[in-house]
């Protein structure tokens, strides 16, 4: 309601004016039941002086109306009390008829209009009009705080779901971090005694990987360039441990500049094609990535030579962490605006698909570091 009322104080003069309006229509409709009146008699009235007996009246109800809309705000109709705030709006809208007959009164004498200045016989005649007007305002004044009511119930709710979609999107993307910092503190590891110069390259290159995701913003969409960047010196630490044993092919179609994709996207995709393609091999193996930018869309496709899905693989139950991670947070963030297909490729290996919506990211997020393997455009 707080913005309802900030836009409102805004718009004053404005509203002022339809104010105004609004309570000059029913005077309006007033005068010309008058003419029509009189008119059937054979008697046709001034219509100045008609005018003169009719807008006064409701011009004292516009001047009432904001402590009855006031005093509806203030005590509104809930089904739990009805009773009683039906009872207290029933006095309020006696003495509202009272005040009116009052103020009619004054401006009657004040400028010498026609009419009675009978209060008694005011107040006779004004009752059954003050209990219908004092209703239509309270009705819609009613009607108005339900409506906002709702509205900000819808808010909240959306609100709500953003921020419970925000908190499981965070909390997947923590899971990626330590999943992947453990597997290739593991695979460094294996080189401190045997081979102590490539565990140091190695951890060079971890270091490298963990000061982009510390600096990444807190944000659900980062830079392709910085996703694609991030892939590459991945490759390139795996490259140091498995040496002839890896081969990498990256493949960029299209112009990344200004287009986002979730943080960590394609780095575990990439680490299940080396872990469970290349590394489960006896020889040399790969790993294709192609990145197409194009209509709106980012399509990858990763993909490896080494010995395939199980027969039995179902997505929704593997127990690879990097494949139901990234469909879950898929799910969250995109809903059924994406693709992501897992399968065997026609005579080898694993091919991994993903289609999602190209969208914007600021292009000063970006760290404007090239690939180092081979572009295509």
């Amino acid at each position: 309601m707080d913005g309802f009322w900030s836009r409102a104080r805004r718009r004053w003069p404005l509203l002022v004016v339809a104010y105004v309006v609004a309570w000059t229509v029913p005077g309006l409709i007033t005068t010309a039941q008058l003419t029509i009146s009189y008119g059937i008699r054979g008697d046709y009235p001034d219509l100045g002086l008609l005018l003169r007996v009719s807008l006064p009246g409701w011009y004292i109800w516009a001047l009432l109306a904001p402590a009855i809309a006031w005093a509806v705000w203030r005590w509104p109709f809930e089904r739990s009390r009805w009773p009683r705030v039906l009872a207290l709006h029933l006095a309020a809208s006696v003495v509202a008829a009272a005040a009116w007959v009052a103020m009619a009164v004054l401006v009657r004498r004040a400028f010498s209009l026609p009419g009675t200045t009978d209060a008694g016989v005011l107040l006779t005649n004004a009752v059954g009009a003050s209990l219908l007007t004092y209703g239509v305002i309270a009705l819609g004044v009613h009607a108005l705080r339900a409506h906002l009511e709702g509205r900000d119930r819808e808010l909240r709710a959306v609100q709500l779901a953003g921020e419970l979609s925000q908190a499981r999107l965070r909390a997947l993307s923590a899971r990626l971090q330590p999943h992947f910092l453990f597997n290739t503190m593991h695979a460094i590891s294996a080189f401190v005694s045997s081979d102590p110069e490539k565990a140091e390259t190695m951890l060079a290159h971890l270091a490298d990987l963990l000061r982009m995701v510390l600096d990444a913003p807190e944000v659900d969409v980062v830079p392709l360039r910085r996703e694609l960047d991030f892939a590459e010196r991945y490759l390139a630490l795996q490259e140091i441990r498995l040496g002839d044993r890896l081969r990498v092919d990256v493949d960029v179609r299209g112009d990344p500049a200004g287009v986002g994709v979730p943080l960590l996207l394609i780095q575990p995709l990439i680490e299940n094609a080396v872990e469970h393609g290349v590394a489960s091999r006896r020889g040399p193996g790969s790993v294709t990535v192609r990145c197409t930018i194009a209509a709106g869309r980012v399509r990858f496709e990763i993909r490896d030579d080494g010995p395939g899905l199980p027969e039995a693989f179902d997505l929704e139950r593997t127990g690879r962490i990097g494949l139901a991670t990234t469909a879950a947070r898929l799910r969250a963030q995109y809903g059924d605006d994406h693709t992501f297909d897992v399968g065997n490729g026609d005579e080898v290996g694993v091919v991994i698909r993903i289609d999602v919506p190209a969208r914007p990211v600021a292009s000063s997020q970006s760290p404007g570091v090239g690939l180092a393997t081979s572009l295509a455009s």
